[in-house]
């Protein structure tokens, strides 16, 4: 039987990459939160899970039970630059509140949100502004940081912002923003290797 450290709960799970990080750091998966049916599908024989642990829509979710993290990737169309950046004018953003809804029903010890970088855009300030208020008015202390997977091991610029809360104070303090890899990986570097192979 695995050692397990801490329960998560994985909203907007896609295939399941935050799964995938939290499984390998002791953490187990009590239920996800999915609507397209590929990534469903993927995420379910990836992780051996039955159907049954799909809660699905997020509008439709009343409760969550109890669990010691939330994860979710909130949709990032209404934010990204390549998109009509309508944020909470477009339905997609109106999914950041029915995801404090939860936080706040559900008031897991901790939280990691993500989404894309246009959210910290000056244009979205007043969105980021209302996003943490609300989180803070959910009693949580938390800290945002733009990261690029790059810079941690993975072969791709992707730049993302990670809100990182704490139902403690003293552990939101302690949150840092990670430092990067010294030695990077690059696509080119992967590829070479796999040829030589």
């Amino acid at each position: 039987m695995k050692n397990v450290k801490f329960t998560f709960i994985d909203l907007f799970s896609g295939i399941g990459g935050f799964r995938m990080a939290l499984a390998n750091n002791g953490g187990e998966c009590l239920y996800f939160s999915e609507i397209n049916t590929d990534a469903i599908n993927t995420y379910c024989e990836n992780f051996h899970e039955p159907i049954e642990k799909n809660l699905g829509d997020i509008t439709k979710i009343k409760s969550l039970p109890p669990h010691n993290l939330l994860t979710a990737g909130v949709p990032c169309q209404s934010w990204s630059i390549a998109g009509k950046n309508l944020g909470f004018d477009d339905d997609r953003g109106q999914l950041w509140n029915d995801t404090i809804f939860l936080l706040n029903q559900s008031k897991p010890d901790a939280f990691i949100f993500e989404n894309v970088k246009g959210l910290v855009d000056p244009r979205n300030k007043k969105a980021l502004a209302y996003i943490l208020e609300r989180i803070k008015e959910a009693g949580y202390f938390a800290n945002y940081y733009v990261l690029n997977s790059f810079d941690y091991g993975v072969p791709k610029n992707r730049v993302r912002i990670y809100i990182i809360g704490f139902k403690d104070k003293k552990f939101a303090e302690l949150s840092k923003k990670p430092k990067p890899l010294d030695e990077k990986v690059k696509l080119a570097d992967i590829l070479t290797d796999f040829a030589e192979k």
